[in-house]
């Protein structure tokens, strides 16, 4: 059963254990209690015998003893007068003609009547039947089944809602294919992890098309439904259940919750929360002051304790409000996760709205202190049409904003027609672009709040906005400068304060970058950094402006740092300030939600892996709504983690879905970079057709890319010339090693010249994985800075390999395996073997050295297969060839390769572009290395990967597979 492989494994370990008799299964409506006991049944059918009652039919039928139908065989049903000891007798006659006591699944149980329940208890208990009950939390259960559980012979499973990865389960069974992990984590909230639930909107998801179908994978596409009319027609039977008070309290708290204990008591009455609280219908959150993480933990930093200890005051304050109001008007009360608050709104009768909102009016005129701190109030009266003044129509649309619920948003926003609060509305509408992906429109509305608006806090957000903007549709620095321009007008319209020349800096500064001048950016941003945190520490209320202009300051100081090389500088700077988002979570700030992912991008790209997946995990658990517009970047980032740590399986799946979802939402223009990882990936597994496919998309979606980067060079638009190297390293095993060496010499060029250092290592890292040594010296010297543990292994392993110390090599391989970067240790053990197996073939040693040497070689050879053990399916040509042709040149091999598919000389000269006698030659030449006399032989070197048994010099070199070097 997708989704319920735990609580079947439970439940079956229950049925076999001797020392009970059965299990009472509890949990809410629509929780799957009842597919789950149709499940065991069909799994267990071989070992057991499942007999079905269903305890709703005593109550349908008001009949006693109308449950145990199914054990009375062919005797008459008993008259309301039989004696429960005559049914008992009945149902043992039928029970006796069975070799082995059967299970009996009982269906709502609660609803069993008396009779039957005793009945079934004596069945129990005297151990003539197992039994698998399932009820209701909330609902009274018959004394004697009751006894049952307290002796121990029905032991109590409870069932709880999905985690996500169970969510995954039932999703990926419902629609056949892989689903982007986004889409799972945005049904898993809306659901709340009811199976019930979950499929409902599933169904809902597709039939709106917000669930679609691209290339075998399913992606999300715009916001998930919340209710569905089945959904409704489910819930709507099972609130018909609950007495009329009990209902009313239901849509009291859907529609204007959560609220207070006290508020919900006036407006409902009481006497029946805490049966509905133990049906699960209600929550009660007593423990408020107690919300979030410690600010304290996890703070391995002196910057991390100096923060922390800047908030300590505001933290106490907020837990000493809520402390207060728990105290006076008693706990938030909420619906309990089976029941959506908005389709449970969408069903309440229209008659019970109006009844309640008078009354609700009524209490809040009456006292105005229960008033509640939610949208709830707003939405209620806008949905009945009754009218709110402009002001709290904007508070409305600036809360629903930060809540996510967009809907209510943009309903509030769009009527507010005032000058003086449609700027503030605007901004709150770019917000909802902003969360729908829908940068390009966002873009134009802030020009007109730049243009109208003379209030300070208005324009803060809109020009950090626009910042934000300019990022993902990767305007460019004239599009920056043209907002900068903007801010500079608006400044003109009132009295200029020091902070408004923050925002000014800011903007140059983001616009430096965006021409490629990073390393010109680094010192004005650190000032700015300094003095705006300054400013927060010693002001009495803290400016959220101000803050977010210390945290898009500090991911550009992240991203400079990282361009230049100091990758050390850039970890610290991201790790820092990615704490702090998680230690004070701000789910609601959209300007967060991108800078995140910018600079856990930072941390993977520096080689901080382990940091950068714990932090995207965070991510994704705290910000679920963000992923319909960054669930495609998400997932590239951890298939881009997954890369460098040597999954390369795993990392070519998650990566192909990330292509497709980045085709759809690509807010930092990852797309060529993408393309340009799953193709590597996919070269590594010879997936020839994968490589080709990510080839093409490249080549067509993206050349305007590849030409900007010569105008433009910051953090984004670097990334087309990587992508363009990992494609032509991919590609060298179709088009050939010297092709693919003389495109990444050239890209590595360039990127020396736009000073992306960065970047400029991981072309040298493909060069590496080629076998070209000519650029040793290169990276050697750019890796020189102490910038990180990776940073450090490759500065090490350059120079190394320029001193060609073999034991020196195999050193470093053992520390990068240790250090988590199986990839690159597989590819220094084969370098240091291969440098051994040289020295062992040049050098005329005596006996007693040679051996020392075989066993060296032997050693070496030993550690190469043992982290290749680590690579599953890494079988890329670099690591099939054998290792002698890999002691060719780069024309070698394609003279090689030419040869052994059968070409003649005159062909091979015509196709390389040489003369007849230059082939020749090289043929010569490779005769001689690979110890071979005819083209047939050359060709079975070539392509079976083996090499003749003769000369038994190079009988070691087999064993070695080659260097590969991959993840970036």
């Amino acid at each position: 059963m997708p989704g319920r492989g735990r609580a079947t494994a439970a439940v079956t370990a229950i049925l076999h254990n001797a020392a009970v008799r059965g299990a009472l299964i509890v949990g809410a409506p629509g929780i799957g209690k009842t597919a789950l006991l149709g499940h065991i049944a069909q799994v267990l059918r071989p070992d057991f015998r499942f007999i079905r009652l269903a305890g709703s039919a005593a109550s349908l039928l008001d009949v006693p003893f109308a449950a145990l139908g199914p054990l009375l065989g062919d005797e008459v049903p008993p008259a309301p007068d039989t004696l429960p000891v005559e049914v008992l007798r009945a149902t043992l006659r039928f029970l006796s003609g069975h070799a082995e006591p059967p299970v009996l699944l009982v269906d709502d149980a609660h609803e069993l009547d008396p009779g039957s329940a005793g009945i079934l208890a004596q069945l129990i208990g005297s151990g003539a039947v197992q039994a698998l009950l399932a009820a209701r939390p909330g609902n009274s259960l018959d004394p004697e089944l009751v006894a049952l559980q307290q002796d121990g012979q029905l032991e109590r499973c409870e069932l709880a809602p999905l985690t996500v990865p169970e969510v995954h389960d039932v999703v990926r069974h419902v629609l056949g294919g892989p689903v982007l992990p986004a889409a799972i984590r945005l049904l898993d909230r809306n659901s709340g992890g009811h199976p019930r639930n979950l499929l409902a909107l599933l169904a809902e998801s597709r039939r709106l098309n917000r669930l679609v179908e691209h290339n075998g994978n399913w992606l999300p596409n715009g916001r998930f439904p919340e209710t569905s009319e089945l959904l409704q027609d489910m819930l709507r039977e099972d609130l018909q259940r609950l007495a009329p008070a009990e209902q009313e309290t239901v849509y009291a708290v859907a529609l204007a919750g959560p609220l207070r204990l006290r508020l919900l008591s006036r407006l409902a009455g009481g006497g029946h929360f805490e049966r509905l609280q133990a049906g699960r219908l209600l929550e009660f959150d007593f423990e408020e002051t107690d919300q979030g993480r410690d600010p304290d933990s996890d703070s391995d930093s002196d910057q991390d304790k100096d923060h922390t200890q800047n908030h300590h005051q505001a933290h106490r304050q907020d837990r000493a409000a809520a402390a207060e109001a728990l105290a006076h008007f008693g706990p938030l009360v909420r619906l309990g996760p089976a029941y959506p608050a908005a389709a449970v709104r969408s069903i309440a009768p229209a008659g019970t709205r109006r009844e309640l909102y008078g009354r609700f009016t009524q209490i809040l005129v009456d006292e105005p202190e229960l008033t509640p701190d939610s949208v709830g109030p707003s939405r209620w009266a806008l949905d009945a049409q009754l009218p709110l003044s402009e002001k709290t129509l904007l508070a409305t649309a600036q809360q629903a904003n930060r809540g996510h619920d967009l809907a209510l948003a943009l309903r509030a926003a769009t009527v507010i027609e005032s000058p003086r609060l449609a700027p503030a509305a605007e901004v709150e509408i770019v917000r909802i672009y902003l969360r729908q992906g829908y940068a390009g429109r966002a873009l134009a509305r802030l020009s007109e709040v730049l243009a109208n608006s003379t209030y300070p806090a208005v324009l803060r957000d809109a020009v950090l906005l626009g910042q934000e903007v300019v990022v993902r549709t990767g305007a460019g620095a004239e599009q920056l400068s043209q907002l900068l321009r903007n801010w500079d007008i608006a400044l003109t319209r009132r009295i200029l304060k020091p902070e408004d020349r923050r925002f000014d800096r800011l903007l140059h500064h983001h616009a430096m970058q965006l021409e490629g001048r990073f390393a010109e950016s680094i010192p004005g941003l650190w000032r700015l950094a300094a003095e705006a945190d300054a400013a927060q520490q010693y002001e009495d209320r803290q400016d959220p402006a101000t803050e977010d202009v210390v945290l898009v300051a500090k991911t550009l100081l992240a991203e400079a740092a990282l361009a230049t090389g100091d990758r050390q500088t850039s970890t610290d700077i991201a790790s820092a300030v990615l704490r702090q988002m998680e230690h004070e979570p701000d789910t609601g700030n959209v300007l967060q939600e991108g800078l995140a992912l910018r600079l856990i991008r930072c941390l993977v790209q520096a080689g901080h892996l382990t940091g950068a997946a714990g932090h995207l995990e965070r991510y994704e658990t705290d910000r679920p709504e963000s992923l319909v517009v960054f669930g495609g970047t998400t997932e590239f980032l951890h298939g881009w983690v997954e890369l460098k740590q040597g999954r390369v399986r795993a990392s070519l799946d998650r990566l192909l879905l990330a292509v497709d979802s980045l085709r759809m939402h690509d807010p930092h223009q990852l797309l060529g970079y993408s393309l340009g990882l799953a193709a590597d990936a996919a070269a590594m597994l010879n997936e020839r057709e994968i490589v080709l496919s990510c080839t093409n998309a490249f080549n067509e979606h993206l050349p305007h890319r590849m030409g900007s980067i010569h105008d433009r060079g910051d953090v984004h638009e670097a990334m087309p010339l990587t992508a363009q190297a990992r494609i032509a390293a991919a590609g060298a095993a179709t088009h050939g090693m010297t092709a693919a060496v003389q495109e990444l010499t050239g890209l590595a060029a360039r990127l020396a010249e736009l000073g992306r250092v960065t970047e400029e290592t991981e072309v040298h890292i493909l060069l590496l994985r080629l076998g070209e040594l000519d650029g040793l010296a290169r990276l050697r010297d750019i890796t020189a800075a102490p910038a990180g543990r990776e940073n450090g292994l490759l500065h090490a392993f350059a120079q190394a390999l320029l001193d060609k110390n073999a034991d020196r090599i195999l050193v470093l391989a053992r520390d990068a395996a240790d250090a988590g970067y199986p990839l690159l240790a597989a590819e220094a053990a084969a370098y240091g073997a291969r440098y051994l197996a040289r020295e062992g073939q040049r050098d005329g040693q005596r006996e007693g050295r040679r051996d020392g040497q075989r066993a060296r070689q032997r050693k070496a050879v030993r550690l190469v297969q043992q982290l290749r053990l680590q690579l599953p399916d890494v079988v890329t040509s670099q690591l099939n060839d054998s290792f002698a042709t890999r002691e060719l040149t780069y024309r070698e091999r394609d003279v090689a390769t030419l040869v052994a598919q059968g070409m003649r000389s005159r062909d091979i000269a015509a196709r390389l572009g040489v003369s007849v006698r230059t082939v020749e030659g090289h043929i010569y030449r490779i005769y001689d290395k690979l110890h071979v006399r005819t083209r047939g032989e050359l060709a079975a070197v070539v392509l079976s990967g083996t090499q003749p048994v003769e000369p038994a010099a190079l009988a070691p070199r087999d064993a070695l597979p080659a260097m590969q070097v991959g993840g970036g």
